[in-house]
């Protein structure tokens, strides 16, 4: 949950410019599929410890 805290932030500074660089472009589109593949992990995590 750290990670995705720390991914999230970070995307919040990249929106935060008017316009992105190229490298901070590609920067965006992995944070938010690693921030996807940890919030999916999270949940099966809750599951797993629900059951």
């Amino acid at each position: 949950m750290q990670e995705h805290s720390l991914y999230d932030r970070r995307l919040d500074t990249l929106r935060s410019k008017l316009f992105l660089t190229d490298s901070e472009q590609l920067e965006e589109v992995r944070l938010k599929k690693l921030k996807l593949s940890l919030k999916d992990e999270i949940e099966r995590l809750r599951r797993l410890g629900a059951s």
